[in-house]
């Protein structure tokens, strides 16, 4: 894919590449696992695929291999709006990933690839911890059944992305990094290595979208700004209804 080719342009090492799609090119991810990078694996149909590849393999395993669990327990947002079944990606009716309750069946089962550790993607705008801290005590669950039952040590828990950020005004109860970072920190083991993917609550503030209005119009008593810009750069907020706030050029 072109993020992959883009990053080791920029200079990223293989070993800090990520391979995480829920549409995988399988010779791709087979690739960046060869070359020593990280595949997150939706699928059991992946896992079986890349298990008869490094049965193959004449070399041993270089790269990390993380599970994306659906998980069991209960994930929601703290306040409810009626987009979130498009955006709660880790409930149980969910697509993404592998069933919790079959994780350590389907690592038991595989004879040559080995598992490093598990990922989820509690959702998208994301607007409190607890969904994190949930996931995180969950995987401790998962990784001591597998560590019973597969004798495989799982030693990265990938909590993901989804912090939200303030759409609209302040909206204080959002958590900034910091103040999700402290309510997550006590529920952290210590032999365990804990990745964060927290990208829009880092750049999301960075970026706006630029826009003018060339005029007005009235229907059906009705008054419509007519703005000149692209409809296909907003159409995830405007499919969703989500809040924006408009600033003037006066600020």
């Amino acid at each position: 894919p072109a993020e992959i080719s883009l990053a080791r342009f920029a200079g990223f090492p293989v070993e800090r590449v990520v391979y995480n799609s829920p549409a995988q090119d399988k010779h791709v991810a087979w690739e960046v696992l060869r070359e020593g990078g990280t595949v997150v694996v939706d699928s059991r149909e992946m896992l079986s695929w890349l298990d008869a590849r490094a049965g193959q393999s004449k070399t041993r395993q270089v790269g990390r291999v993380l599970i994306r669990v659906n998980p069991s327990v209960d994930i929601r947002y703290k306040k409810d709006e009626e987009y979130h079944w498009l955006s709660a990606h880790s409930n149980k009716t969910g697509k993404f990933g592998i069933p919790s309750e079959e994780v350590v069946e389907v690592i038991a089962g595989l004879a040559s690839l080995l598992i490093d550790g598990l990922h989820a993607h509690v959702g998208t705008g994301m607007d409190h911890a607890e969904p994190f801290i949930k996931m995180a005590n969950h995987f401790v669950e998962l990784a001591t059944a597998v560590k019973v039952q597969c004798k495989q040590v799982l030693r990265i828990f990938d909590l993901g992305g989804g912090l939200g950020i303030p759409m609209v005004g302040e909206q204080k109860d959002i958590p900034t990094v910091p103040e999700f970072a402290a309510a997550l920190r006590p529920h952290m083991q210590q032999q365990i290595e804990y990745w964060f993917e927290p990208g829009a609550a880092l750049v999301g503030k960075a970026a706006g979208l630029l826009g003018s209005v060339t005029g007005t119009k009235t229907v059906r008593g009705r008054q419509w700004a007519i703005a000149d810009v692209g409809f296909d750069k907003m159409a995830f907020a405007v499919l969703l209804q989500l809040p924006l706030t408009i600033v003037g050029p006066n600020g």
